[in-house]
């Protein structure tokens, strides 16, 4: 198993910036080359399904997510129910807490894999570091340009 774990502050209140980060249309504003596709119905929280599409590696990679744990303002968790790899588990989180500055915003993502993938795992988890640092960065840059 890897984990990553990205944080950056943003100078907004953290209400403002909890709307940008649920609003499923804005994240290809922070998660480079993202499509994505909402596949359940009703207000974004607890058991929203969607689909994500992105470009990594040379390759076109789609999974369905599903929120967990969500809380207005403070966060949500989510799960990769399907992987175009194979993964035992992948589940992140990203949260909110409010700061002197504005707001602090934490992505992290916790990846079990297949036996056989194991030994990639160290290549794998800096990638992912290195994205998870771009996306929360493309983020506060939507914010403060």
């Amino acid at each position: 198993m890897f984990q990553s774990s990205a944080a950056i502050v943003i100078h907004r209140p953290t209400s403002e910036v909890f709307r940008f980060a649920t609003n499923l249309s804005n994240i290809p504003l922070w998660v480079s080359g993202a499509q994505v596709r909402l596949l359940s119905t009703g207000p974004f929280g607890d058991g929203t399904q969607f689909e994500e599409t992105l470009m990594r590696f040379g390759r076109t990679l789609t999974s369905i997510v599903e929120v967990k744990n969500y809380q207005v303002d403070e966060g949500f968790d989510f799960q990769t129910i399907t992987a175009p790899f194979p993964i035992v588990s992948a589940i992140g989180g990203l949260h909110f807490a409010a700061t002197a500055d504005g707001t602090q915003v934490t992505l992290s993502h916790r990846v079990r894999l297949v036996p056989w993938l194991r030994p990639l795992e160290p290549l794998l988890r800096r990638l992912n570091q290195a994205q998870s640092q771009r996306a929360v960065q493309a983020m506060k840059t939507s914010f403060e340009g």
